[in-house]
C-alpha cells in the first residue's frame, strides 16, 4: 500500500545536474513562461498503489520501470536533461538503462508525456512552492555513486529509493536520490522515516538539509530522533561514565592528552557549533587550541563513540521537564563557536581541560547538557570537582545554573548566600540584615518613600524573578514604576550593590525545623508575580511600602521569609509595626501566620478569632464565647440520642493537618456519624461552616487569665485520631465526648482542648 513511496522517492530522481532546478516548485505564474509540466509519483500493482502530483519542470519528463519482489512498478519523474544523456536515453523514447539492465527508462519533452497512454489523472493542482533545503541527487549501483551525482536545492523533501533486483543471476542494488513534493511523501506515510514500499523496494523521505547523504560511511538516512553518547572517558584514569540521550543537534566529542593521559568528552551539541568549527562527520584539531581534537557526526546513533570500547550505553531517559542550559566551547576565555541556550532533559554540565603547548598554558572549557546519571557517576551533583589532574567538571540541575556570560562566571558549588534585611536613609540612616542560605535568587527592591531612599533585601523564589524578567540588573516593577527590582545569583550577596552595607555578618544557623511562609509581590492588592508558599528557615514576613508619583499613590506589599534577627531588630517579633513613615511590616514564626489569601488577610496584628462553645438544639444548650486563636477554628458535629450536637474549638494546626482539613468539613475516619470542620478564612468561621445560624457570637474578652498547659487532640474509641500534645491555654482545660451509633455499632469521639472559663461556668 505504501509502494507509492517509490513514486514520491523516484518522482524527482536522478537530479544529476545541480544547475537544473527540476522539481523545485516555483511561482505558479511562471507556468506560462515555457516550463514543462510533468507527473511525479509512483504506480505499482502491489496493493494497487497510485500516488503522485503534477509539478513544473525545467528539465524533461521521465519514468523508470522495473519488477521487484514479483511486482511491477513505475516511477514518474522530472529529470534533468543530463540524466537522459548519462543513461543513453534518447528524447521521446524508452530503453533499458546501461547502469542496470533490469530498469527501463523513458525521457520526453511535452507536458505530462511520461504518463501518456495511462489512466493517471494529471488534472490535480500543481504542487505549491516550499522552503528550499539541500538534498543529494543521483544514482548509486551496489553502493557506488555514479558520475554526475551532486547536491541540489530542493523545494520539497529529500528522498531516496532503493531497488533490489537481479542481473544475470547476480544481485543488483540500485539507489536513487532526488527531491519529491512533500505531499507525495506524506501520502506514502514516510515523512522523516524509511519504509519498505513493497517487497524489495525501500523508500525514505525527510525534511531537513542533507538528511539523506550516501557519501557518508555508513550512509545517513532518516531514522527518528538522533541518539548520542554523552559522558566522560579516560582510559589512563580508568574513568568511563556516560549515557545515551536524544539529540536535536549533532553528536560530538572533544579529546586531548592531559598529564600524559587521554581524556574524551562526549556530548550532544548544536549544529551551529559544528558548523563554526568546520566539522561535518569528521574530526579536526580546534584552531584556537591545536591540542584539542573535535569531532561532529549525525549519520548513525552514538556515532561520536563508535571508535571507543565503551560497552552498551545506558538506556535513554528523559526527565519530567527540561532545564535551560548554556552550550558552547571557549578556549582561554574566548568562545570559538557561537554560544547559546538550549533545553536540556538532564543536568547542565561543564568540563574544563587544562593543557600546555609551546606557546604556553591552554584552557578549553565545554558547556553542555549531561544526563543526571552521568553527573551522579562522576560525583558532580550540583557542585564542581576535579575529575583527574588537569580536568575538572561541574553539574547542576536548575535553569541557568552554569552561566559563563555573568561576571564573575556562575558555577554551582556551595549554597548561594544572600543578604536579607532593610536599609533606609530615614532619621540618620537604618541598616539591619543578615546573610542567609538561599535556594532561590538574591533579590532587592528599591524606591523613594517621602524623599528617603528605602531598600529591602531578600531571598526570592526563582519563579518570581523569572516572571518579572529580572536577571542581574535593576528594572522597574509593573504597576509601580517608582520601585526598582533586582534578582541575581552569580555570586554571594550579589543583591547588595551599596558598599556601605555590611554583609560580613556570619550566616545564621538554620533552625531545627523550617516553617511555611507565603511569598509574592502585590501592588495595590493586585499580584504582579506568581504567589505561593515556600519553606522558610526564619520568620514569615511582610512589608508595605507606600510611594507616590505624579499625584498617584501605590502600595507595594512584599511577602517573604526573613531571618529572625532582622525581625527582632525591627521590633516585629510576632507582631506588626511601622518602620518609618510610609513603611510598615509584620513578622511571625509559625506556619502560615501571614496569609493574604484569607479574608481578611491573616497577619500577627489581625489575629484569628474563633468561637468556642457547645450547641445542642433539643437540649436547649447554646453557650460559647469568641477567643483569639493561634491555630484554626474547628467544629465537631454528631447525633447524640437524636439530638444534633456541635462543639466549637480553637485547635492547633497539627490537628487539622492530621485530618487533611483546610476550610472544609469531612466525616472522621472510623466514625461516619461525626463530622469535623477546620477553617481560618474569617473570624469564627467554624460557626458558619457548621451552618449554625442561630448562634450570636460575642466579642472576645480581654485575656485576663494566666496561661496553663492543656492536652489537645481528637480520640476515637480511646485511640488518638490526630496529632496530640500540649498547648498553652488562657482559660480552662476541657474535653467533650460524643457517643454515637453508626450501623448498629457504638462509637465514642472525644476532643481535648482549651475553653474560656465563662463557657465552662455556663455548662456548670
Amino acid at each position: 500500500m505504501r509502494l507509492g513511496l517509490s513514486l514520491a522517492l523516484v518522482a524527482a530522481c536522478f537530479a544529476l545536474d545541480r544547475d537544473v532546478g527540476f522539481l523545485m516548485s516555483r511561482d505558479l505564474n511562471t507556468a506560462a513562461n515555457g516550463l514543462l509540466k510533468c507527473y511525479v509519483g509512483i504506480v505499482t500493482d502491489y496493493n494497487t498503489t497510485s500516488i503522485g502530483t503534477e509539478v513544473l519542470c525545467n528539465g524533461v519528463c521521465g519514468s523508470i520501470s522495473s519488477t521487484a519482489g514479483g511486482y511491477n512498478f513505475t516511477t514518474y519523474n522530472c529529470f534533468p536533461q543530463s540524466f537522459c544523456d548519462t543513461v543513453n536515453l534518447t528524447m521521446n523514447s524508452c530503453a533499458t538503462l546501461t547502469l542496470d539492465r533490469d530498469l527501463t527508462g523513458c525521457c520526453c519533452n511535452t507536458d505530462n508525456c511520461n504518463v501518456a497512454g495511462t489512466n493517471i489523472n494529471t488534472t490535480i493542482p500543481i504542487a505549491s512552492p516550499e522552503q528550499p533545503i539541500a538534498c543529494y541527487s543521483g544514482i548509486g549501483i551496489n553502493g557506488v555513486m555514479q558520475f554526475g551525482s551532486d547536491w541540489i536545492a530542493c523545494q520539497g523533501d529529500c528522498m531516496s529509493l532503493t531497488i533490489n533486483s537481479t542481473m544475470n543471476g547476480n544481485p543488483m542494488v540500485a539507489s536513487i536520490y532526488a527531491c519529491d513534493p512533500t505531499s507525495v511523501c506524506t501520502a506514502l506515510g514516510i515523512e522523516n522515516r524509511c519504509h519498505h514500499i513493497e517487497p524489495a523496494v525501500r523508500g525514505c523521505c525527510c525534511t531537513s538539509d542533507a538528511c539523506i547523504n550516501p557519501t557518508m560511511d555508513p550512509p545517513k538516512e532518516p531514522r527518528g530522533p538522533l541518539s548520542c553518547y554523552v559522558g566522560l572517558y579516560s582510559k589512563a584514569a580508568n574513568i568511563s561514565a556516560g549515557q545515551e540521550v536524544f539529540c536535536d543537534g549533532k553528536c560530538a566529542s572533544l579529546s586531548s592528552t592531559v598529564a600524559g593521559g587521554d581524556i574524551v568528552v562526549f556530548e550532544c551539541t548544536q549544529s551551529a557549533v559544528c558548523q563554526a568549527l568546520g566539522l561535518y562527520n569528521d574530526c579536526q584539531t580546534i584552531t584556537a587550541d591545536r591540542d584539542i581534537t573535535g569531532c561532529c557526526c549525525d549519520n548513525v546513533n552514538n556515532c561520536n563513540a563508535a571508535n571507543y570500547s565503551l560497552g552498551s550505553p545506558r538506556p535513554r531517559w528523559e526527565g519530567d521537564f527540561p532545564v535551560a542550559c548554556f552550550n558552547g566551547i571557549r578556549v582561554n576565555g574566548n568562545f570559538v563557536a557561537p554560544p547559546s541556550w538550549s533545553a536540556c532533559f538532564g543536568d547542565c554540565a561543564s568540563v574544563m581541560i587544562n593543557t600546555t603547548m609551546a606557546m604556553g598554558p591552554m584552557s578549553a572549557e565545554i558547556f553542555t547538557c549531561d544526563p543526571a546519571s552521568v553527573c551522579n557517576q562522576l560525583g558532580m551533583v550540583n557542585n564542581c570537582t576535579t575529575v583527574e589532574p588537569g580536568v575538572s567538571g561541574c553539574c547542576c540541575s536548575y535553569d541557568a545554573c552554569l552561566d559563563p556570560t555573568k561576571y564573575p562566571n556562575k558555577y554551582p558549588g556551595s549554597p548561594l548566600m544572600c543578604y536579607v534585611g532593610f536599609q533606609s536613609t530615614y532619621n540618620g540612616g537604618m541598616s539591619v540584615g543578615s546573610e542567609v542560605y538561599c535556594d532561590g535568587m538574591c533579590g532587592a527592591l528599591n524606591t523613594l518613600v517621602n524623599g528617603e531612599n528605602v531598600t529591602t533585601y531578600m531571598c526570592t523564589p526563582r519563579q518570581i524573578c523569572r516572571q518579572l524578567e529580572l536577571w542581574d540588573e535593576w528594572k522597574r516593577l509593573p504597576l509601580d514604576r517608582e520601585v526598582n527590582a533586582l534578582c541575581c545569583d552569580n555570586f554571594n550577596n550579589c543583591n547588595v550593590r551599596d558598599p556601605t552595607v555590611n554583609t560580613s555578618q556570619p550566616v545564621r544557623r538554620r533552625p531545627e525545623f523550617p516553617i511555611t511562609c507565603f511569598s509574592g509581590i502585590q501592588v495595590n492588592g493586585q499580584w504582579i508575580t506568581m504567589a505561593g508558599w515556600q519553606s522558610c528557615n526564619g520568620d514569615c514576613a511582610s512589608i508595605n511600602i507606600t510611594t507616590a508619583a505624579m499625584g498617584l499613590s501605590h502600595v507595594l506589599t512584599l511577602y517573604t521569609c526573613d531571618p529572625t534577627a532582622v525581625c527582632a531588630s525591627l521590633n516585629m517579633t510576632n507582631t506588626c509595626a511601622p518602620v518609618e513613615p510610609g513603611v510598615s511590616g509584620c513578622c511571625c514564626n509559625t506556619n502560615g501566620c501571614i496569609d493574604p489569601t484569607k479574608y481578611p488577610p491573616k497577619t500577627p496584628a489581625n489575629k484569628l478569632q474563633c468561637y468556642v462553645g457547645l450547641y445542642a438544639a433539643k437540649a436547649n444548650v447554646n453557650v460559647g464565647a469568641e477567643v483569639y486563636c493561634s491555630g484554626k477554628c474547628a467544629a465537631l458535629t454528631g447525633t447524640v440520642n437524636g439530638d444534633d450536637v456541635t462543639s466549637f474549638h480553637c485547635v492547633p494546626n497539627s490537628i487539622c493537618r492530621s485530618l487533611e482539613l483546610d476550610d472544609a468539613c469531612m466525616r472522621i475516619p472510623g466514625d461516619r456519624d461525626v463530622r469535623a470542620c477546620c477553617c481560618d478564612n474569617v473570624n469564627s468561621c467554624n460557626v458558619y461552616i457548621a451552618n449554625k445560624t442561630d448562634i450570636v457570637i460575642p466579642q472576645p474578652s480581654p485575656i485576663m487569665e494566666y496561661p496553663i498547659s492543656c492536652w489537645n487532640g481528637i480520640y476515637l474509641n480511646g485511640a488518638p485520631l490526630t496529632e496530640v500534645g500540649f498547648q498553652n491555654c488562657n482559660g480552662q482545660c476541657a474535653s467533650i465526648t460524643l457517643n454515637t451509633t453508626y450501623n448498629g455499632a457504638m462509637q465514642s469521639a472525644s476532643i481535648y482542648g482549651c475553653d474560656p472559663t465563662s463557657v465552662c461556668k455556663a455548662l456548670s
